[in-house]
C-alpha cells in the first residue's frame, strides 16, 4: 500500500515538473525559432568554403555561435544550467559568429584545433551527437574540414602573414 502511494505520488511529482517544464520551454524559446538571415548566417562574411560552412553550421553552430538553436530541455531544471553553461564554454573557446574578429594566428590556430578534435572524435561531442544526430560527422564531412584545413595552412603559410579573410 505505501508504495502505490509512494508511486503515485513519484508520477503526479514527475508530470508537475514536466508541465512547468514545458510551460517555462514555451514561454522562452522564441530565439530557438528565429530565422538566420544572410548577414548573421555562420561564418557569412568569410572565405570558408560553403561545403565546410554547411558542416560546421550543422555540427558545431549551436555551441560555437550566437546562432545557437536551444532545444525545448534547455529552459527545464536542472538541464537547464549544464546546457548553457557548455554553450557558454564552447562560445568562450571559440565563437563562429566573431571569427572574422580573430587574427590570422588565432584563427589557424582554431582551424588545426578543429580538424584535431573533428578527428578524434571529441568535437562534437558524443553526448551532443547523441541527442543531435543530425551533428554526426561522417567520414566525408571529416574530409571536407581537412581539406579546408589545409588550404587554409597553405595560404597563410604562402602569404606569409596569411592575409586579410
Amino acid at each position: 500500500m505505501f508504495r502505490t502511494k509512494l508511486w503515485i505520488s513519484g508520477l503526479i511529482g514527475l508530470g508537475a515538473v514536466c508541465c512547468i517544464g514545458l510551460i517555462v520551454a514555451n514561454g522562452n524559446s522564441g530565439d530557438s525559432k528565429r530565422l538566420h538571415t544572410t548577414e548573421d548566417a555562420l561564418l557569412a562574411r568569410s572565405r570558408v568554403p560553403l561545403q565546410a560552412r554547411t558542416i560546421l553550421e550543422r555540427a558545431c553552430q549551436d555551441c560555437h555561435s550566437d546562432n545557437t538553436v536551444w532545444p525545448w530541455y534547455a529552459h527545464i531544471p536542472p538541464f537547464s544550467r549544464e546546457i548553457h553553461s557548455d554553450v557558454a564554454r564552447g562560445r568562450s573557446f571559440m565563437n563562429f559568429s566573431k571569427w572574422s574578429k580573430y587574427s590570422e594566428g588565432q584563427r589557424r590556430g582554431l582551424v588545426l584545433a578543429i580538424l584535431a578534435d573533428t578527428k578524434a572524435g571529441l568535437m562534437p561531442p558524443p553526448a551532443f551527437v547523441r541527442m543531435h544526430g543530425n551533428a554526426k560527422l561522417s567520414d566525408g564531412d571529416l574530409k571536407e574540414l581537412k581539406k579546408w584545413a589545409m588550404a587554409e595552412t597553405r595560404v597563410r603559410s604562402k602569404n606569409g602573414d596569411g592575409g586579410s579573410r
